[in-house]
């Protein structure tokens, strides 16, 4: 999907590679996404898609497909604990474009979101994963901890100062009293922005017994060949 076209959507709905918001795009609340409303027994997985059709697996079981055309698809009924989610890119050609594997935590009445550009390499690919996990101290500020796909980062908090990231991991006090922006970037690496919390106070007060976590993956930009 040509870059420019990606960004435009992005922009309108999800704001990722400058400005994503999942909680925008679809119009659902902290008590959809965080379980406030879901049966507490179970949890669930939002998939976006920012290029082609991509099948989601959860412990090996194909859950279904989301096409670019609606962009996105809630997988409920996710058993809690921990799970093998596996996404592929549909195409023609076998083993053509890098599969996401990750096994994740899924807590009761809680549902984790990820967006991906699935490219024909793990490093030629993009996106990231967004959970919450309960706070072992609810009295303590809301951590926002994020694992990069590669090493020393550069990372920005709204209009903070760039910090960069000494390897691949950061953890960072989070105030809920407005939207925040995050970006994050490296050297011939693409660099991705989006918004990350709900816009109104309301559903930001939702985060209050949780803490965030957010898995990055920045996709390498290829060298230019230039014929001598």
């Amino acid at each position: 999907m040509n870059k420019i076209i990606v960004l435009v959507f992005i922009l309108v709905s999800c704001v990722l590679l400058a400005f994503w918001s999942p909680w925008r795009y679809i119009n659902i609340n902290l008590g959809t996404l965080f379980g406030v409303i879901k049966p507490e027994e179970i949890s669930g997985l939002t998939v976006y898609t920012l290029s082609g059709t991509l099948e989601v697996y959860i412990d090996g079981e194909k859950k279904g497909e989301v096409t670019p055309e609606k962009k996105f698809e809630i997988f409920d009924n996710i058993l809690p604990g921990e799970r093998l989610v596996n996404i592929k890119k549909v195409s023609e050609v076998a083993g053509s474009y890098w599969e996401f594997n990750k096994v994740v935590e899924f807590e009761k009445g809680v549902n984790c979101v990820i967006s991906l550009n699935l490219g024909p390499r793990e490093e030629f690919s993009e996106g990231h994963l967004i959970y919450a996990v309960p706070k072992i101290d609810s009295d303590k500020q809301t951590q926002l901890n994020i694992t990069f796909n590669v090493e020393s980062p550069l990372i920005q908090i709204d209009s903070l100062q760039p910090v960069k990231v000494n390897l691949d991991k950061i953890s960072v006090d989070l105030t809920l009293d407005k939207q925040h922006k995050i970006s994050i970037s490296k050297e011939g690496f693409e660099t991705l922005e989006f918004s990350f919390l709900p816009d109104t106070a309301q559903e930001r007060e939702k985060f209050t017994t949780y803490d965030i976590n957010m898995d990055v993956y920045l996709m390498y930009i290829p060298l230019e060949v230039v014929d001598i």
